[in-house]
C-alpha cells in the first residue's frame, strides 16, 4: 500500500512539471448581439455599440502589462457579433504619441491591437500557459494598426491564414482628445478557415476562446509596452500572471437596446391633440328660415297658378 501511495506521489510530481499550471483563472464573458453594425468611423459610442464588455487595466485577474514601469496603459474593450461577423471595439488614453513605423511581419510593432480567437475554445491546447500552441498554425493571428507615416490603416494576419484582411475585415482607426480607437469586424469564416465544421455552430451560446494585446509605441519608436486581456499573443511573462485564453459566448442579448420612448410621447401627443380639437357635428343640418319662407311662396304662387289654368 505505501509502495502505491509512493509512487502515486511521484506521478503527480511528474504531471505537476510537464503539465504547467497557471496562477490564476480565465475570464468568461458575454458578446451581445448587434442587430444593427455601427458605422466604421472610428468613434465608438454607447448609442452604437452599448457599455464596454470590461475594461482592461493592469493587475487585474486576466491582464498582465509589460513595460508598467515606462507607461501605464489602461483600455476599455468591445466585444459583439451577428451572424457574418465579430467585433472588436477599443478605445485607450494615449500619451506619448501615435507611432507604427512598418505593416507586414512588424504591424504589432508600434501603437496597435493583435488578437487571437480560438473556434476550439478557450485553452484548446490543454495547456494555459500556452493556450493557442495546439492550433498555432490554424488560428488567425491578426494585428490592425495606422502607419503613421503613410497615413492609412494596416491589417495583417500574422499566420497567412487570410489572405488580405485589408480586404475581408473591417477596421477604422482613430485619434481624439489624446485616445486612441480601434474599430474591428472579422468575419467567422476567416476565424475558421480551418475548421469549416464548425461554422455552422457559430450561432447563440457558441464560445471562443480569445486573447487581445494593446501595443503601445512612443513617437517615431517601436514598442516599448503592451497590456493584454488573456494569455498567449505577446510573452514572455512570469507563470504567475499566466491565465490562459478568455472564454467569449455570443449572446443573443442586444448591444444596444433602441429607446420606445421618443415613439410613445410622439403617439401620446397625438392623442392630446385629437382629445383638443373642436368637435366635429354629425347631426343633420337645418335650413335656414327666410329660405324655407321663401321656397313656400313660390309653391303657393305655382298652386295658384296651377288652379287658375284649370
Amino acid at each position: 500500500m505505501k509502495k502505491i501511495l509512493a509512487l502515486s506521489l511521484v506521478l503527480l510530481t511528474a504531471l505537476t512539471l510537464v503539465v504547467p499550471m497557471s496562477a490564476k483563472d480565465n475570464e468568461t464573458v458575454e458578446a451581445l448581439y448587434f442587430d444593427t453594425p455601427p458605422v466604421f468611423d472610428g468613434v465608438i459610442t454607447e448609442e452604437e455599440w452599448g457599455k464596454p464588455t470590461v475594461e482592461v487595466k493592469a493587475g487585474q485577474a486576466t491582464t498582465y502589462q509589460m513595460g508598467a514601469d515606462v507607461v501605464e496603459l489602461t483600455m476599455k474593450l468591445w466585444i459583439r457579433w451577428d451572424e457574418e461577423y465579430m467585433y472588436v471595439g477599443v478605445t485607450s488614453p494615449d500619451t506619448d504619441g501615435q507611432s507604427l513605423q512598418e505593416a507586414g511581419a512588424n504591424n504589432w510593432n508600434g501603437d496597435s491591437i493583435q488578437f487571437r480567437f480560438d473556434p476550439m475554445g478557450p485553452n484548446s491546447s490543454g495547456n494555459s500557459n500556452a493556450p493557442f500552441s495546439e492550433n498555432n498554425t490554424t488560428i488567425p493571428n491578426v494585428s490592425f494598426g495606422f502607419l503613421t507615416n503613410e497615413g492609412k490603416e494596416s491589417a495583417v494576419d500574422h499566420r497567412s491564414l487570410i489572405t488580405d484582411p485589408n480586404d475581408s475585415a473591417k477596421f477604422k482607426f482613430g485619434e481624439a482628445d489624446g485616445v486612441f480607437t480601434w474599430e474591428v469586424a472579422i468575419r467567422h469564416s476567416d476565424i475558421c478557415v480551418e475548421y469549416g465544421d464548425i461554422l455552422n455552430d457559430v450561432k447563440a451560446g457558441f464560445t471562443y476562446g480569445f486573447t487581445i494585446v494593446r501595443l503601445n509605441a512612443p513617437k517615431g519608436e517601436t514598442y516599448n509596452a503592451w497590456l493584454t486581456w488573456g494569455d498567449g499573443v505577446c510573452g514572455p511573462q512570469d507563470d504567475e500572471f499566466r491565465c490562459g485564453s478568455n472564454a467569449v459566448t455570443l449572446s443573443k442579448t442586444p448591444a444596444v437596446v433602441k429607446p420606445v420612448v421618443e415613439e410613445t410621447a410622439a403617439m401620446e401627443t397625438a392623442a392630446e391633440t385629437t382629445m383638443d380639437a373642436e368637435p366635429v357635428s354629425t347631426a343633420p343640418k337645418t335650413l335656414d328660415p327666410a329660405i324655407c319662407a321663401a321656397a313656400a311662396a313660390v309653391l303657393a304662387a305655382a298652386g295658384y297658378a296651377f288652379s287658375k289654368k284649370h
